[in-house]
């Protein structure tokens, strides 16, 4: 009730009126981490119905009016919550010229996710919108909404598009209903085991596998899976590129729950508990990205490894080394920041595992972990 209320007063910080809708759109998988301290400190899963009924009867006006960011994130835990009362108002939104291209596409997801019985009708009044991105979106949603003939352009868009077009199909394809459609995803997938598709659409392919019905996909699938699952990066493949830089770039900023700034410095600005991030993109391939993030104690920076330090008084403090002099050891510690530890009073010191807890992973998605590897990528 707490963070609707304050989701609700227009008086207060539109960030943080977002900060808020975001928490409550999420309740059932609450944050890993402590967001005020930055602490690892995992709660409990909990039901999303509470959150749900708090925020049903404010999400109409969050939606229609306000700040880009609060209207942003009302419609996605709309989605989160299952909360269907407001497809009128998303309508009316989409089909609106004079509302930001960014919000009238999350409105036009938004009744995607509902499965509105009226999106192609809607999309279609949209689809020669003079912005890219939203005509693009509205294409595809168009083509979700057909079937027969509705394959051809996206067929030919596979094969000669660009690389976002070949994505773009992809999704839609895994979506339609047609005769032609499960022979084109068997094709691509074969080009996915077999290495020959581009790294780039790896994600779409599977992706759009895993939601046919076909015998002959279904088993194609499961072999490629059973065969990479004893190798815990392979089973992350698909996301070593084709990412949006963009949103990898919001995630490393903003999620507070991943705390990769709090942590990490990109170009001065970040925190020092763990290596400096400028120019990572041109220094290492996006395997050793890939493997830092889903495997954070295999290969750990060197200067960055992390001591375990106990003292003769009882007390533990854990951190990465930074330097000593005859007397003391000086350590960074993600919990309890810069400290001097007399080598006097130390009892034992052990080295430790990765700052970065080896099941942060679980907080990133697939698509998630794509964008966040592209930016670092790009961090040349």
């Amino acid at each position: 009730m707490a963070l609707s209320d304050f989701a609700a007063k227009t008086n207060n910080l539109s960030d943080l009126r977002a900060t808020a809708i975001e928490l409550l759109g999420r309740w059932g998988q609450p944050s890993k981490r402590d967001l005020f301290t930055g602490l690892w400190h995992p709660l409990p899963p909990r039901e999303n119905r509470p959150a749900a009924l708090t925020i049903r009867s404010e999400l109409p006006s969050l939606i229609q009016r306000g700040p880009k960011e609060v209207r942003l994130e009302a419609m996605k835990a709309a989605v989160k919550l299952g909360i269907d009362n407001i497809t009128g108002d998303l309508v009316r939104i989409a089909t609106n010229k004079t509302v930001l291209s960014e919000i009238r596409a999350e409105s036009l997801r938004t009744l995607a996710a509902f499965k509105d019985p009226k999106l192609g009708e809607i999309a279609k009044l949209v689809v020669n919108d003079p912005d890219a991105a939203l005509k693009k979106l509205a294409s595809g949603l168009q083509a979700r909404s057909q079937t027969g003939d509705a394959t051809a352009p996206l067929l030919h868009m596979l094969e000669s598009g660009s690389v976002v077009e070949k994505q773009n199909a992809l999704e839609v394809l895994g979506t339609m209903q047609g005769r032609t459609v499960d022979p084109v995803i068997s094709m691509w997938l074969d080009r996915v085991v077999a290495g020959k598709a581009p790294k780039e659409i790896e994600m779409e392919v599977l992706e759009a596998a895993s939601k046919r019905t076909d015998p002959l996909v279904k088993s194609q699938l499961d072999r490629f899976n059973q065969r990479r699952a004893k190798d815990p990066l392979a089973l992350y493949s698909e996301c070593l590129a084709g990412g949006d830089a963009d949103a990898g770039k919001k995630l490393f900023n903003e999620r507070a729950d991943l705390g990769c700034v709090r942590c990490h410095k990109i170009n001065g600005t970040g925190g020092e508990v763990g290596p400096d991030l400028s120019g990572i993109g041109a220094r290492v391939p996006r395997q050793y990205l890939l493997e830092s993030i889903v495997l954070p104690n295999g290969r750990i920076a060197k200067g960055y490894e992390n001591l375990v330090i106990k003292m003769k008084n009882g007390a533990s403090h854990i951190g990465v080394l930074k330097g000593e002099d005859p007397e003391n050891i000086l350590i960074q510690s993600p919990e309890e920041g810069a400290l001097k530890l007399p080598k006097a009073s130390i009892a034992n010191l052990d080295p430790g595992l990765s700052a970065m807890p080896a099941d942060h992973i679980t907080l990133l998605n697939k698509r998630d972990l794509r964008n966040l590897i592209e930016f670092l990528a790009a961090q040349k």
